[in-house]
């Protein structure tokens, strides 16, 4: 299964991790999942800079964003994944527990979307 694009999951919350990992496994996902715990650590795990220098040159087929975190929040983190021409590709999917619809207006993305299989 080593051949199916892994899925990064950019959460803060750990709560909200653990639920989104019940949610995917309830529906089969057998990607694998990395987890990074706040904006700056994804842009880095994307980059490859920080802990992650020197890391395999594998990028994610999905990004799983929290929009509301400290620091480089998801609206930030989503700005410079877009303005990166190696990660722009990625399709990103932008997840709030805010009411707010205009939050993730600006989430949609062209880009080619990866195939994930369940069991």
């Amino acid at each position: 299964m080593s051949d199916l694009p892994d899925i990064l999951l950019v959460e803060d919350n750990e709560d909200d991790f653990e639920a989104t990992m019940r949610s995917l496994k309830k529906n089969h996902f057998i990607n694998s999942i990395r987890w990074c715990k706040n904006g700056q650590d994804g842009l880095d795990y994307l980059q490859h800079k920080g802990k992650y220098a020197g890391a395999k040159d594998d990028i994610p087929g999905l990004i799983l964003l929290d929009l509301n975190m400290p620091g480089i929040d998801g609206r930030q983190m989503l700005g410079k994944i877009k303005e990166d021409e190696q990660l722009r590709s990625i399709p990103v999917v932008v997840l709030t527990t805010s009411s707010d619809s205009k939050m993730s207006s600006n989430a949609t993305s062209s880009a080619p979307t990866p195939t994930y299989r369940s069991r």
